[in-house]
């Protein structure tokens, strides 16, 4: 993938998300739809790991990265309604009298940049956080444990439509091209070197 074809993606779920941005079902149901995937994919994500890692007890991956996700969809779920709320506070004294309120507003498109210890938890965890707040997302799974990487891809691009939620492989120039897109806003996780040159 090219950084145009990168651009051309983030350009298709901006447009996306201006014409209809994720109301409360459709958060909803994505995240119900994710919940499943895990639950449906959780071996095959597992031995992704294993296979990345070697040595990694399959174990690890479901008490530290399966059961996590799971707890984590289940919290948004339980909350979100509460979380998508208009809630009333004191209006400034010189607007008197006056009634003031704030609501969260979804930001627009978001990257994800997932990192390779804990590919699974790190690459999907944000996401979940993105869908709840009514984003659309494009992810990149860190290179370096390639099999856990093309695992979540193929997962996510099967079952949502791009202009919504997108996985991308490649190598660091990807991951380059990536960190330099104009997203609405950019979660990585990684060191503190990398995380200065995104940021620059």
């Amino acid at each position: 993938m090219t950084k145009s074809d990168l651009s051309n993606l983030l350009n298709k779920q901006k447009e996306a998300f201006r014409k209809s941005p994720p109301g409360y079902e459709q958060r909803m149901d994505s995240l119900k739809k994710l919940s499943d995937l895990l639950e449906e994919n959780k071996e095959r994500l597992i031995e992704a790991v294993y296979q990345d890692f070697g040595l990694r007890a399959r174990e690890e991956t479901l008490v530290l990265e399966i059961f996590p996700l799971q707890d984590e969809i289940r919290h948004a779920m339980k909350n979100l309604k509460n979380w998508m709320k208009r809630r009333q506070v004191p209006g400034a004294w010189f607007l008197q009298p006056s009634t003031a309120y704030y609501q969260f507003q979804p930001l627009g498109s978001v990257g994800i940049m997932g990192a390779w210890n804990y590919q699974v938890m790190l690459t999907l965890s944000p996401l979940i956080d993105a869908i709840a707040a009514g984003n659309h997302a494009i992810l990149k799974p860190s290179e370096i444990a390639p099999g856990s990487a093309e695992a979540i891809k193929e997962i996510i691009n099967t079952n949502f439509p791009e202009e919504y939620i997108h996985c991308v492989t490649g190598d660091a120039g990807l991951a380059e091209d990536f960190s330099s897109l104009p997203f609405d806003h950019l979660f990585f996780t990684g060191s503190t070197r990398v995380g200065k040159l995104i940021m620059a």
